[in-house]
């Protein structure tokens, strides 16, 4: 009679672990502890899902993104649309520890983040160009901002 738990049967089934474990990894793509906590955390966003599976991808209209949840607060800087996301939903009062941001320009996506004071995802990110030319107009409506307040 054959012992049930012989090596080979031992290896048989640390095989079938260890492949049962890529492929979970490679479903969820959570790679590392830290995948796996910011996956938690992104999973709490509206859109939050469809980022991480890369549903929402750059170059999509914005539109796309305002049909799954509309953003809880939204900036218009120049061509530039910066729409974000808080976990549960807008945050009348206070300052939010958290948020999901996506910037489009002219209407296509060009960058996509999720962060805490702890954690920090990019999804996709804008090129160098876009992002001079985003930071000049948020520097434009600095600089208005601090203009109507004195």
């Amino acid at each position: 009679m054959r012992k049930f738990c012989s090596k080979r049967w031992l290896c048989i089934l640390f095989g079938l672990i260890a492949s049962l474990a890529g492929f979970a990894c490679w479903q969820w793509r959570i790679w590392s502890p830290q995948d796996f906590r910011e996956y938690q955390e992104v999973c709490e966003y509206p859109i939050g899902r469809e980022l991480w599976f890369g549903h929402i991808a750059p170059g999509q209209s914005m539109d796309k993104i305002r049909e799954i949840a509309p953003p809880h607060r939204t900036h218009q800087f120049g061509p530039f649309t910066e729409s974000t996301y808080y976990p549960g939903g807008p945050q009348p009062r206070g300052l939010p520890f958290s948020s999901l941001c996506v910037i489009a320009k002219e209407g296509k996506l060009v960058h996509a983040a999720a962060g805490s004071c702890t954690w920090h995802r990019v999804f996709f990110t804008m090129n160098a160009e876009d992002s001079a030319e985003f930071a000049q107009f948020v520097q434009r409506f600095c600089e208005e901002m601090e203009k109507g307040l004195r």
